[in-house]
């Protein structure tokens, strides 16, 4: 049967911010039961959350005694979190939205889970994703699908749809994605709220599943509010010895100031020939406007390199990634996704010759892309190709018309991650059925504090 449409209550339940639990306006305690109840009454309509921490409360009960004393470790000590599926939190299930994992249940944390530790947030639970991340929907065969609060008959995107649809239905604070191809940002833009993909590094990562996109895939976290976001990211920022890409960049500041002075913005409204709906470019067309009217320099620009060379990259990343897991998890073959058993068999089919020539030409195009920064500050492109589409789809087949291929939808955010520069979903505005509508702040490699600060311009509608 399918469900009751229920356009906006479910997305704009209010929800208290970190900055309310540093000033104890609430309570760690009080936060945390909210979000259960919450969750207890809606995720059954939502399937946003897979599992829950038992020692949540527990949690929130050491943040509130640490906040007592002014002993807070972080600006999210005691704010609880969601933690996408695809990650390893200790005594929590991780299934990677797999039958392959529906056993596994890790005895140790990975690397930002430690971090989230350290800075005191609340573990709260384990979200929805689909098989081995690898879809731009949020549904598998142990779950069921994951549906938009905005309204329940449409996809949240994917992969990170399961911490994006809690985040925006007011279950939780914050949520923690990943980004191998827009799968924070995407997400994010179907619901309304704020999604961060960081340079390569700024987020140290270590001891979870295999690293099926390579370094193209980063943690990703996520928000109601640009506040909450860069208190989540500052958090999680930082060098670690065990990941030796987190060395270099700069810190990030805990809280964003709006950059000053005029900004050089390169803008993309289409990428070539591609299609894109027409609510998102309207939308997206007026928040350029607002920034022209700020005093900003706007350009129109067309990518480095033709679409079809990163798209190239990134396909030859998730074959040669899928055949990793194959490789390692010889049940692979036998119980996951047919469509993900496909693409590794692709994978194993190529050479040491065309592997090589897979991560060449990633490097090539990084390359380009940061000599091509060099001429602005900041580039803008909308965050999706088209809206949320009905649950049961892979993807949506037409976009403003026009037939389109399974990463249609996707055509916007796949090429930051071969580049690995930060890019912040930023949402815009709704359409004229009321949905949200995302877009991009794209920065050059290392300059994510730039790019959470932008956050703080007149784009809004």
């Amino acid at each position: 049967m399918t469900p009751m449409v229920t356009r906006q209550p479910l997305s704009r339940l209010p929800m208290p911010t970190c900055d309310d639990v540093r000033s104890r306006r609430t309570t760690s305690m009080d936060l945390t039961r909210l979000c259960l109840e919450r969750i207890e009454a809606l995720n059954p309509q939502i399937n946003a959350f897979v599992a829950l921490d038992p020692s949540a409360l527990d949690q929130a009960a050491d943040s509130d005694r640490r906040l007592a004393r002014g002993e807070a470790r972080s600006p999210i000590e005691g704010v609880p979190v969601a933690i996408k599926d695809n990650m390893l939190v200790r005594g929590l299930p991780a299934t990677w939205g797999d039958r392959l994992f529906d056993a596994f249940m890790p005895e140790e944390d990975e690397l930002p889970i430690r971090r989230l530790r350290a800075a005191g947030a609340v573990i709260l639970g384990k979200t929805n994703t689909p098989p081995i991340a690898s879809a731009g929907i949020t549904d598998n065969d142990l779950f069921g699908p994951t549906r938009n609060p905005w309204d329940l008959s449409l996809t949240p995107g994917g992969s990170s749809g399961g911490s994006a649809a809690a985040v925006a239905a007011g279950l939780v604070p914050l949520g923690l994605g990943t980004d191998g191809g827009g799968s924070t940002r995407r997400p994010a833009a179907h619901t309304g709220i704020w999604g961060f993909k960081p340079s390569i590094g700024l987020i140290a990562r270590g001891g979870g599943f295999p690293a099926i996109l390579g370094d193209l895939e980063v943690v990703g976290p996520m928000a109601r509010n640009l506040a909450d976001l860069h208190a989540l990211t500052s958090a999680l920022a930082g060098p670690d010895p065990g990941d030796p890409s987190s060395r270099f960049l700069p810190a990030i500041p805990r809280s964003p100031v709006a950059p000053k002075g005029r900004l050089r913005i390169a803008v993309i409204e289409q990428i070539e020939e591609e299609p894109v709906d027409p609510s998102i470019r309207r939308l997206f067309r007026q928040a350029v406007e607002r920034l022209g009217a700020a005093g900003h320099d706007l350009a129109p620009r067309q990518l480095p390199a033709p679409i079809a060379t990163f798209n190239d990259a990134f396909t030859g990343m998730s074959r040669i990634g899928l055949a990793l897991v194959a490789r390692q998890y010889p049940r692979f073959r036998e119980v996951s996704a047919l469509a993900m058993r496909d693409v590794a068999r692709q994978g194993e089919a190529m050479d040491g010759g065309a592997a090589m020539a897979v991560h060449e030409e990633i490097r090539r195009l990084r390359g380009l892309a940061g000599a091509w920064f060099t001429g602005f500050d900041l580039l803008l492109m909308p965050a999706t190709a088209a809206q949320p589409w009905p649950i049961g789809q892979n993807h949506p087949p037409l976009i403003d018309g026009r037939p389109v291929g399974p990463r249609g939808h996707a055509i916007f955010t796949s090429w930051v991650n071969v580049i690995g520069h930060p890019s912040l979903a930023v949402p815009i505005g709704l359409d004229t059925t009321g949905l949200p509508v995302g877009m991009q702040i794209i920065g050059a490699f290392g300059a994510d504090a730039l790019v959470l600060e932008a956050g703080l311009l007149p784009v809004h509608g």
